[in-house]
Formats: C-alpha cells, structure tokens, sequence
C-alpha cells in the first residue's frame, strides 16, 4: 500500500511539472508573437545623405538665384558655380563657405533650419553691391511638381499689372538726398590745364524717399560728376581711392596714353585703397 500510494505521489507531481513546463513555454512564446502587445519590431532604417541639391551661380556683382526656395529643412548638396570675372564665394549664416576662382565652382553641403538660411559673398565690398540671398523653407515653391508651383503662385490680371505700374513709376522723380550727375567745376592750374579730383568712396545713397543702399561712386554721388572740357583742352585727373578695393578709371572715348588706360595689370596698376 506504502509503495502504491509513492508511486502515485511520484506520478501526480511529475504531472504538475509537465504542465507547468508546457504552461511557461506558452507564455513565453505567446509574448514574443506578433500583434500581442509584446516586444516591438526592429524599426526600418532611416534615410541618410543630402535631401536635395542647391545650385547658386555668381556673377559680377549678383547670385542667380538669390531667393532659394527647398521643400524640407535638412542637409542639402550645394553646387556654386562662379560666372563672374573675380573670386567669389558663397557664406552661409552658419558659416559654410564654398568658393571659386573665376570660371570655376565649388561643392559641398549646408543644412538649412527651418527658419531659412541667408548667405551673402563674403569678398569685401562685394555683399553690399547686392551679393546677397536666402534659403527658405517651403513646401510649395520647393517641389518640383509645376502644379504646386502655380497653384502657390499669386497672380496678376493684366489690368491689375497696368495699375500697379502705373502707380510705381507715378512715384518718381521723388524727393531725396544727395544729388548726381552734377557738373565739378575744375581747377584751372598756371599752363591752362584743367585739373579734377576724383574720390571714389562707399557712402549711403537714397534709391527712394527712406530706402538707402551702399554705393560705390565718386564724389559721394549717383551718378557721378561731370567733368567739362572743350576740344584741345589739356585735361588732367587725380583719383583718390578710399574703397577698400583697387581701382582704376578707365575713360571711353578719350585717346590716353596707354599707361593711363585703367586696365589694371595690362597697361597701368591698380590704385590701392588709400593712394
């Protein structure tokens, strides 16, 4: 009887065993199947490299195009192809810089926020001759698809287009500072000759009533003087040049020595800032 009940006792708790081991085995399985809540699948990888491509050309003295428009913020390819007859370069805000010898271009990358990215032309003097631009963020203007495109774009009826010219060129000629074009009389030295000073400077000069840009003129004025003379007239010309830039003067339709031409490098050197 002892060893019936041993042998019954050994059996049932071999049972409970089997059934425990089947038990866990369910659940443990159950929980990693799909769909029940349990460990997540591996995310897909996320895309790397540049969204796009930025094209910029830079000529003497302007970027085509200087309104950027891209879809997304995000890293972006820039391609700078320099058009122009000088060194220019391309800076972003963020500090990026690409530049290129005349005739050349450079590559590189740029992320742009979503807030937009200026950039100008870091040369002196060259970004406030209008080497300046942007990059925007919008997803409209920057999709290639040409229906976006329109769809986003304002538009004008013909008659509306003739009104608002109308009432743009009827606000000039206006009222403001500074005047060019204005005569310099020369100073008439012993021998007859008549000489003129030319100062070539940077100053501010008012396009219309409250908008000022910087200009490179002479005599602090848009256009310039003009200088007087009759036929057989002895005529002589000293430049000071206060830009911070080489310059010379170059004359149209004057015969000049060929050292006085104003081809820096060629035929006569250049006029240094301050000389």
């Amino acid at each position: 009887m002892q060893r019936a009940l041993a042998y019954f006792a050994a059996f049932t708790i071999t049972g409970f065993l089997f059934a425990g081991t089947l038990l866990l085995a369910a659940v443990v399985l159950g929980s990693s199947s799909p769909g029940t809540g349990g460990a997540s699948p591996t995310p897909a990888t996320q895309p790397t490299g540049p969204l796009g491509t930025i094209e910029v050309h830079a000529f003497d003295l302007g970027f085509d195009p200087k309104a950027v428009a891209v879809s997304a913020p995000g890293e972006y390819a820039v391609t700078f192809v320099n058009d122009g007859g000088v060194l220019h370069d391309l800076t972003f805000a963020d500090g990026t810089v690409l530049s290129a010898e005349a005739g050349k271009q450079a590559s590189g990358t740029v992320t742009i926020p979503e807030a937009g990215l200026a950039f100008i032309c870091s040369v002196p003097g060259h970004a406030d001759s209008g080497m300046q631009g942007s990059v925007t963020v919008d997803a409209a203007h920057g999709s290639h698809d040409p229906a976006a495109s329109a769809s986003a774009s304002p538009s004008m009826t013909a008659q509306q287009m003739l009104e608002h010219d109308a009432a743009r060129t009827g606000a000039f000629p206006a009222e403001t500072q500074g005047k060019g074009n204005v005569v310099l009389e020369p100073t008439i030295l012993d021998d007859g000759t008549k000489r003129w000073e030319l100062t070539a400077s940077v100053f501010q000069w008012e396009t219309e009533p409250g908008v000022f840009v910087e200009a490179w003129g002479y005599n602090g004025m848009v256009p310039g003087p003009q200088l007087r003379a009759e036929v057989g007239d002895h005529v002589q010309i000293v430049l000071h040049n206060e830009l911070p830039a080489p310059t010379t003067i170059h004359s149209h339709g004057l015969v000049v020595p060929n050292d006085m031409d104003g081809v820096p490098v060629i035929n006569q050197p250049a006029v240094m800032p301050g000389e």
